[in-house]
């Protein structure tokens, strides 16, 4: 660790990261470090598709991609409630600071995204909705104001082999509307 302390900015902390050998550390501040020899340099991350970043470890069992966020909230944030997921509290996924980072349940990190704007889900209640559940699904089929036509008519006492002949729609499809759709009253 003492190699570090040419490249440590103010207020900078190091942690080693187990199971690597001694040879990578993580900071405080989001940045990843390599010891590999004598020299020691800072990891340079790239961008995933998904817009976070990552690093690669090479280790005794081989390649393997880590991400730094996660490092940091591991070494340097608190999860008492023992929560799986790590959240970017002020929504932006590269800053990988020990202070934005926190540890929440996938509900808390959907309801955050949606809170955030970074998420095209829409809010229902307090719980956050598929946006691909019902018509808004790419292999839907029908509406759901369809959805609720058919109901009726069966209500009506139409049977569900003449619904698909009106509706002209295969007969699973018309049980699909009765029993599933659980979003639609």
């Amino acid at each position: 660790m003492k190699q570090l302390k040419d490249l440590t900015e103010l207020g900078e902390h190091w942690a080693l990261v187990t199971n690597t050998g001694g040879k990578y550390a993580v900071s405080n501040l989001g940045r990843v470090a390599s010891f590999y020899k004598s020299d020691t340099a800072i990891l340079k991350p790239h961008p995933c598709r998904n817009g976070y970043l990552k690093v690669v470890f090479y280790t005794m069992e081989g390649e393997k991609t880590v991400m730094p966020h996660r490092l940091v909230a591991t070494y340097f944030v608190d999860n008492p409630d023992n929560k799986s997921e790590v959240n970017h509290i002020n929504g932006i996924k590269t800053d990988n600071r020990a202070e934005n980072l926190e540890w929440v349940t996938r509900g808390e990190n959907c309801r955050h995204a949606v809170d955030k704007g970074l998420h095209r889900g829409f809010e229902k209640g307090h719980q956050v909705a598929n946006r691909h559940r019902g018509e808004r699904s790419p292999t839907a089929v029908l509406t759901e104001d369809q959805v609720r036509n058919i109901r009726a008519d069966w209500a009506a006492g139409l049977k569900q082999r003449e619904l698909a002949e009106k509706y002209k729609i295969k007969m699973s499809t018309v049980r699909s509307a009765l029993t599933g759709w659980k979003h639609i009253i």
